[in-house]
């Protein structure tokens, strides 16, 4: 497993300094691609529960997220890759099918959103991920809220699906700083140390 985990932080490096200076990939496709071998390397190497790290049970649950996000980065690479053209639906990209998108994208949206808080959760702890769900609850439960907590018409779970995944939100600006900036700076302090 050390040999994997390796490897795939090795790929993930290449990656990005490849990914940063060249333009054979669209931008969705390369967040994409980062994204998931991000959360791999979280899923295989960050246990679920710490009583549970040397568990059977826990490396299954590891491996089912790591085919989960295998299979929802996938799909958001192919949908938004300009040289896997054939696959697309309607002959439209994910970015072209706004406010079109099918149930099965919602679907994966969902498991998207999910994916990224575990992982999140995996790698700093409890904090940010509740703020998140905090925040997706308030834009659910929108029209419920008081006159003093600004009350909104509401979201329904697929526009927060498309909004927060797969149009924007976790594939937006953070995540390309992320990509662009914040890694190249943390492998290099990194090289130097």
């Amino acid at each position: 497993m050390n040999y994997v985990y390796k490897t795939l932080a090795v790929l993930l490096c290449l990656f990005v300094l490849i990914g940063v200076n060249t333009t054979w990939l669209e931008q969705q496709p390369k967040l994409a691609l980062f994204g998931v071998l991000g959360m791999v390397l979280v899923f295989l190497t960050k246990p679920a529960a710490k009583r549970w790290a040397d568990t059977w049970a826990s490396r299954i649950v590891d491996y089912v997220l790591v085919a989960a996000a295998v299979l929802v980065f996938g799909y958001m690479f192919v949908q938004n890759e300009m040289l896997l053209q054939v696959f697309w639906l309607d002959e439209k990209s994910l970015g072209d099918r706004a406010g079109i998108e099918t149930a099965t994208e919602f679907m994966l949206g969902g498991i998207g959103l999910v994916l990224v808080l575990e992982a999140t959760r995996r790698a700093i702890g409890w904090t940010l991920p509740i703020l998140c769900l905090i925040f997706i609850g308030y834009s659910y439960y929108g029209q419920q809220m008081p006159d003093w907590a600004m009350p909104h018409a509401g979201f329904k779970l697929k526009e927060i699906a498309q909004s927060s995944f797969l149009q924007g939100g976790v594939f937006g600006i953070a995540l390309r700083i992320m990509f662009q900036y914040v890694f190249l700076f943390v492998l290099f302090g990194t090289l130097l140390e």
